[in-house]
């Protein structure tokens, strides 16, 4: 009977209370302990009844925020947690002062909460988009109902990874999204130092689904004949100049030239003149509805289009085509994407070596080959030494063109030396036989590839964007046990740091995806997929863009350098000194030949 709990009707009558609070305050007041569960309700034994506490009117002047008396002491119960601070035979004053020290105490920690709003109210947080800024709020919802009375420090990523399963439970890219912005608090606060670690590095994302084919052409047309003017010139400006909607919805008509259409890519800055052809000129009439001034793609208003405004436009074209075929795609040209489908443009490339083979490059003028914005910044033995190698590509490699393609000496000649560039220095470390003997089951005897030659023509430039330097990463990948993992044929010790670093880097861009869309990241999101096709894009980086990829990835550049035996942002470097003297008129130049004097 003593132990037994008090039925709802018996508190009721030993309190002289139906609400739970007052039922809590009464037995509390006359010293009878008691627990509360989760629903709220009150309990206690009738042993409690009988044998209250000992409580008088001293044990009532203690601190009343969250401060009660049991036998065993004083305690102080802030939150989740319930702590002691005082024996239970403290006097008044002792009591006051433990509890003071206590409260101190609590106040000097830095909860999750704080570090939140210490990133919220930052520069660098002010520095982001609006839309991204809101996704931060509303974020915050979710994450710091978890996270945000716990102590920063005490994060670990255990606990990142308990919150993600519970919230993939409900939708993955949600939990991807919030563990982006959790990293990045963490990241800016590491860097400030807050916090020693980052709890969510290491802690993996769930899975992004790839995209699994491109547009046909029968969709393009589709969604091209139901699309307004406006979106049909913007869907051709993207497909015919491989640009982007962010970068499209920037053009201004004072960008549309005499020699063509000068487009600067927002992801790296890189200029180009998109010369003119019959069907780009077409586009451009479409946009000439709303006047000549201001932006190309704008509204009716005269305005330029937002992305979401745009966005709706081809959702609603979409929409409108799907009466007629299945259209499962959206709005996203990050490369002209119908081309690698056109095959009269296609050639493959045979990799094994073909000692039968004797084409001659006797005619081929070599300088006039190698006079494209990528090579430029090579010194003249460079030059000489990357020839070599390409002629002898040549000789022992076949170029099958496709259908109707047809390939003249200079454009086979422009073909070797992309192929050769990312291995011309790399004999003595065994990437490249010097011999016409190839051993078994490794990189070159791995099949055919074949190339798009409009996306070769996009490989010429300093861009970013390599498919040549690509594809011959993954040959390289290959080297390493035939596996294709993105840590190529490289020193044993030096494999654990250039995982870490490359693991990091897809992290770091992932996050970038996240916050800001694949569009205005700064790097291609298809790096993102996996270890192979990070190493592949950083790989088109260090040749066609190496000042992005040693700014972003500075560590990383360097374990290319080492790989690559190489140095693309010296070379790109020194050509900008020589350039810059000219200039100015200097007569005497730095030694391209020897950058590192």
């Amino acid at each position: 009977m003593s132990n037994r709990f008090l039925t709802d009707e018996e508190l009721v009558n030993a309190t002289g209370s139906h609400q739970k609070n007052s039922q809590a305050e009464i037995l509390e007041k006359n010293g009878i302990y008691y627990i509360r569960r989760k629903d709220g309700s009150i309990r206690t034994t009738w042993y409690h009844i009988n044998h209250p506490l000992r409580l008088n009117a001293y044990h009532r002047e203690v601190p009343n925020y969250g401060v009660f008396f049991r036998p065993s002491g004083y305690y102080w119960k802030p939150g989740g947690s319930t702590e002691t601070f005082a024996p239970p035979d403290a006097t008044k004053v002792e009591v006051w002062v433990a509890y003071e020290k206590k409260v101190s105490k609590e106040c000097q920690k830095t909860t999750f909460k704080n570090l939140w709003d210490k990133f919220i109210n930052s520069i660098d947080f002010s520095a982001l988009a609006t839309r991204t800024q809101k996704d931060y709020h509303a974020h915050a919802k979710y994450i710091l109902k978890v996270f945000g009375d716990a102590e920063a420090k005490t994060i670990k990523p255990k606990h990142i990874r308990r919150y993600m399963d519970a919230r993939g439970q409900k939708s993955t890219v949600q939990a991807n999204h919030e563990h982006s912005s959790m990293s990045r608090v963490f990241r800016w606060s590491f860097q400030r130092g807050f916090v020693t670690s980052n709890p969510c590095i290491g802690v993996d994302k769930f899975p992004k689904p790839k995209r699994s084919r491109y547009i046909t052409d029968e969709e393009y047309k589709a969604i091209y004949d139901v699309a307004p003017a406006v979106l049909r010139a913007g869907m051709e400006i993207a497909y015919l100049c491989a640009t982007r909607v962010s970068d499209i919805l920037a053009l201004e008509w004072s960008q549309v030239m005499d020699d063509g259409l000068f487009i600067q890519q927002g992801k790296t800055g890189v200029a180009q003149i998109k010369s003119w052809t019959p069907r780009l000129l077409q586009a451009i009439d479409l946009c000439r509805a709303h006047g000549e001034k201001g932006k190309l793609i704008k509204n009716r208003n005269g305005e330029r289009y937002s992305y979401n405004g745009y966005n709706d436009l081809w959702n609603k074209a979409k929409q409108e085509a799907t009466k007629k075929i299945r259209i499962c795609i959206r709005l996203h040209f990050p490369r002209p994407e119908s081309k690698s489908d056109d095959l009269s443009s296609n050639m493959m490339i045979k990799w094994p070596w073909q000692t039968t083979h004797s084409a001659s490059s006797d005619e081929t003028d070599w300088d006039r080959a190698a006079s494209i914005p990528l090579l430029t910044p090579l010194s003249t033995d460079e030059r000489q030494k990357l020839v070599t190698l390409a002629k002898k590509f040549l000789r022992q490699k076949k170029l099958l063109p496709l259908q109707e393609l047809v390939l003249d000496a200079q454009q086979q000649a422009r073909i070797a030396l992309l192929f050769s560039l990312p291995i011309a220095w790399q004999d003595d470390f065994g990437l490249v036989h010097q011999g016409e003997v190839v051993h078994s089951r490794q990189s070159w005897d791995q099949g055919p590839v074949v190339l798009n030659w409009l996306e070769i023509l996009d490989s010429f430039d300093l861009s970013g964007f390599n498919l040549i330097i690509h594809e011959t990463a993954h040959k390289l990948d290959l080297r390493n046990a035939g596996i294709v993992n993105g840590i190529p044929l490289i020193p044993l010790h030096e494999v654990a740091r250039w995982e870490q670093l490359l693991h990091g880097s897809m992290v770091d861009l992932q996050d970038e995806v996240e916050q800001v869309g694949e569009d205005a990241a700064s790097m291609d999101a298809y790096a993102t997929s996996d270890p192979a096709e990070c190493f592949a894009v950083l790989s088109e980086y260090f040749f066609s863009s190496p000042e992005l990829l040693a700014e972003r990835f500075a560590e990383l550049y360097r374990c290319f350098v080492h790989f690559y035996r190489q140095d693309p942002l010296s070379r790109l470097t020194a050509l900008h000194a020589v350039r810059t003297q000219d200039a100015r008129g200097v007569t005497q130049a730095p030694d391209r030949d020897n950058p590192h004097p």
